[in-house]
């Protein structure tokens, strides 16, 4: 009997605990998130048109946003764009996707890179059609695993598994060992996220989770 007892008093501490994690994380982490966005999004924008004043230079090319501050390490690719975008929109360098939104602010928005690590996107071979799960890795790459045999070469290019077929990258490295029934793909963005300036968006959902 005393062992059940104390088998439940561990259960319903464990469930409070576990609804706890979910408020402290929805009600509170989330909105501090938000709010430390917009505080730090209105400093930016702030300093950027007294440059833009002083230096002549008050161009905006239409229809873009703004990269204003980046953030790049080994367990994210993160920037900031200087417009609200709603979470889910595609963030476009060109026709190349580059990242997606994951946060909104009143006047900026938190971009995630598609080459983070722990992202996954569904692409396609542009040449032979393969379809394949991408992981993105970091430092602007991302690796895919398929079968020995399947029709790549390097210089392959990837376009995203959708009706847009936006670009992802390039193959630049195949990774085939002898014992291993698949082959690893590596896949290069053409776009440069440290030097990013202006970005396209495309305000739907897309293929990455």
């Amino acid at each position: 009997m005393r062992r059940r007892s104390v088998s439940t008093r561990i259960f319903i501490i464990a469930v409070v605990l576990f609804f706890s994690t979910i408020i402290l994380f929805t009600k509170i982490l989330v909105p501090a998130e938000r709010l430390v966005l917009d505080g730090l999004g209105g400093i930016i924008l702030g300093v950027r048109s007294f440059q833009e004043i002083i230096s002549g230079d008050m161009s905006v090319t239409e229809g873009k946003a703004r990269v204003i501050a980046r953030r790049a390490d080994e367990f994210q690719n993160t920037f900031i764009i200087s417009s609200a975008v709603s979470e889910g929109s595609s963030i476009i360098s060109g026709d190349t996707m580059i990242g997606i939104v994951v946060t909104k602010g009143s006047i900026t928005s938190k971009v995630e890179a598609i080459t983070s690590p722990g992202f996954i996107i569904h692409g396609v071979l542009s040449r032979s059609g393969i379809p394949m799960e991408l992981h993105g890795k970091g430092a602007m790459l991302l690796e895919a695993r398929l079968p020995r045999g399947a029709d790549i070469a390097k210089g392959d290019m990837v376009v995203e598994d959708q009706v847009a077929r936006l670009g992802i990258g390039s193959v630049v490295d195949i990774v085939d060992i002898a014992s291993d029934p698949f082959i690893t793909i590596i896949v290069q963005s053409p776009v440069n996220l440290y030097t990013l300036s202006l970005v396209d968006v495309r305000e739907e959902n897309t293929n990455i989770r």
